[in-house]
């Protein structure tokens, strides 16, 4: 009887199976590891794009308030120079009146 002996065949089915449950436990764990790593660059992503999204807002507004600031300083720097051109032209009107003209404008005598 030279035939295969069934418990010898029985005990290295088992030794295969557990081989390959334990090979099966190794992939399931690397499986869910990658899938961890995954998920964890996919939040990254999603965070650096809305850093690039706030970042693109921001400057956005600080654009706006930039040139409202800006509008606002021309504004008064024509305000000041208009300012000043009346203040020039009271001081020539002035220079130019005959000092009697003047005198009678404020109303008294220096004498």
């Amino acid at each position: 009887m030279g035939g295969v002996n069934l418990l010898d065949q029985a005990e290295e089915q088992e030794r295969l199976l557990e081989k390959s449950a334990r090979e099966f436990e190794k992939r399931q764990k690397k499986e869910t590891k990658l899938r961890e790593q995954l998920q964890r660059k996919e939040a990254e992503k999603l965070d650096i794009e809305e850093k690039y999204d706030s970042l693109k807002e921001e400057a956005t507004g600080k654009t706006k308030l930039l040139k409202l600031a800006w509008k606002k300083l021309q504004q008064a720097k024509d305000e000041v120079q208009y300012v000043y051109w009346r203040c020039l032209r009271t001081h020539n009107l002035i220079l130019e009146c005959p000092l009697s003209k003047l005198i009678h404008a404020l109303g008294s005598s220096p004498f």
